[in-house]
């Protein structure tokens, strides 16, 4: 497997958690669920790049960890239809 698939598998990996995670997650945390000789920045990187201006949500920093919001763009949008947005 290519570096750049094993970076797309992992990147896959720790997307679904910071978005199914409750609470914003810790870089520390994020780089425990990786080999020692993977760079979160750079696993993070495609992360980010799945999420450009065009989409709804974004990857955020939320105070010292990481989690996904409704991009400020929308968010007005979407509290006015009813949904909450965060």
């Amino acid at each position: 497997m290519s570096s750049l698939d094993k970076l797309t598998e992992y990147a896959a990996t720790l997307e679904a958690l910071v978005f199914a995670s409750d609470k914003p997650l810790h870089d520390r945390e994020l780089q425990h669920l990786l080999p020692d000789d993977v760079i979160l920045d750079d696993v993070m990187q495609v992360v980010i790049q799945r999420y450009d201006a065009s989409g709804g949500v974004e990857l955020c920093w939320v105070g010292d960890g990481r989690a996904f919001r409704t991009r400020t763009a929308v968010a007005e949008r979407v509290h006015l239809r009813g949904a909450v947005a965060r």
